[in-house]
């Protein structure tokens, strides 16, 4: 009977799994196995003897032709897209990243830094400790947008001291 060939069959199968396991080759395992399967009675993009089930080709507009794209001149859209991320992070102010803003303020700290070494004496490393404790910056790399404008301001305001303004 075929239940009896079904058994057979499927006896013979474990013993070769078992083999192959008992050689040291991993068992194996199908990529492709159906989870479940179950008729919803959906039916998309099928033609049928009266034509297409499914029209997915979205209508125009009254006055609009696809072939010269253009439309009846009375309606104007207003299109808002979203701020989109540069690979540096989403944009701030100006659509600039967060980053590139960073990088402005870093490179005017630095900037405002030397001036400060050349007009104090004092070397850089002391110039940048001491504009780094006054705007509570522990690393420049680390350092918020907040922290390195607070740190050029107080920087500017030495540098205004210093000049003796």
């Amino acid at each position: 009977s075929s239940n009896d060939v079904d058994e057979i069959a499927a006896f013979e199968r474990d013993i070769a799994l078992d083999a192959a396991t008992e050689l040291g080759e991993p068992e194996q395992l199908s990529l492709f196995t159906a989870l479940s399967a179950v008729a919803t009675g959906i039916v998309v993009h099928t033609v049928t003897a009266e034509g297409i089930a499914f029209d997915d080709e979205p209508d125009t507009a009254p006055g609009w032709s696809a072939a010269d794209g253009e439309g009846d001149g009375g309606l104007e859209l207003d299109l808002v897209l979203p701020d989109i991320p540069t690979d540096a992070g989403f944009a701030r102010d100006e659509h600039r990243s967060v980053a590139e803003v960073k990088d402005e303020l870093r490179a005017k700290n630095a900037w405002v830094a030397q001036r400060l070494v050349d007009l104090t004496g004092l070397s850089h490393r002391e110039v940048n400790a001491e504009m780094n404790r006054r705007a509570g910056v522990t690393k420049v790399t680390l350092a918020t947008v907040e922290q390195l404008e607070r740190r050029l301001r107080y920087a500017e305001s030495w540098l205004l001291r210093a000049r003796g303004r």
